[in-house]
């Protein structure tokens, strides 16, 4: 499967034992495909499913880097739309209501974070999605929260206490697709103030750019 073309994962065809937690995956990702085999395999109850036996499943398992417009499609015309969906997500993009709500319309009950994802973790929420299904309204998942609580988390251990406040918010609202004006309007400072503190980090990281900086600092490759 070339990386970039959404999959609906068709495992073997074995039937259900009573009790189980039954699901497809939907996937762009070979390695977080395997990664997700490799936390699910032998786990007593849980069973990947075709497509083709979508009225099987209990749930969609959604596999992205991030919602966006390809989540989005691919959700739309998804041939399991009666599924709910647990999204194991590597980051949440835009953390905005408007986000959160997008991916509760589509279906989605849950979130995942990859990095905070083991066996266990992922294997009680599949049966928990399982056993309730769209009894597990967005609102009581708060989606929303999560993806606030995620960033914020994120943010902290990116920047680090050392840094100062300005930097922080610098970083933050960067991340949030701002723009260097809007930027200085929101904190109230000059642009030339924001620039310099991006040519900060740049230095401080030792990237090539404002990009990479703020790359590296989102993989936590720098401090």
């Amino acid at each position: 499967m070339s990386k970039g073309a959404w999959s609906l994962r068709e495992p073997g065809t074995a039937l259900a034992m009573p009790g189980e937690a039954r699901m497809v995956v939907m996937t762009t990702d070979p390695l977080a495909q395997a990664e997700v085999d490799g936390m699910l395999g032998g786990r007593p109850g849980l069973r990947q499913l075709p497509i083709t036996r979508a009225d099987d499943a209990h749930l969609l398992l959604l596999l992205a880097r991030r919602p966006g417009r390809s989540v989005t499609e691919a959700l739309s015309v998804r041939s399991a739309q009666h599924l709910p969906v647990l999204a194991v997500l590597d980051e949440p993009g835009d953390a905005s209501p408007s986000s959160a709500a997008e991916l509760a319309g589509l279906g989605v009950v849950a979130c995942l974070w990859r990095a905070e994802v083991d066996a266990q973790v992922l294997s009680d929420e599949i049966r928990s999605v399982a056993a309730q299904g769209r009894m597990l309204v967005p609102a009581r998942r708060r989606i929303g929260q999560d993806m606030d609580r995620y960033r914020e988390r994120f943010l902290h251990e990116a920047v680090g206490p050392a840094r100062s406040r300005r930097e922080a918010d610098v970083i933050r609202l960067m991340m949030d697709g701002r723009s260097v004006r809007e930027i200085a309007r929101d904190l109230g400072c000059s642009e030339r103030t924001v620039g310099h503190t991006l040519d900060a980090v740049v230095r401080r990281t030792g990237a090539r750019n404002r990009i990479q900086a703020l790359t590296l600092l989102w993989r936590g490759e720098a401090l």
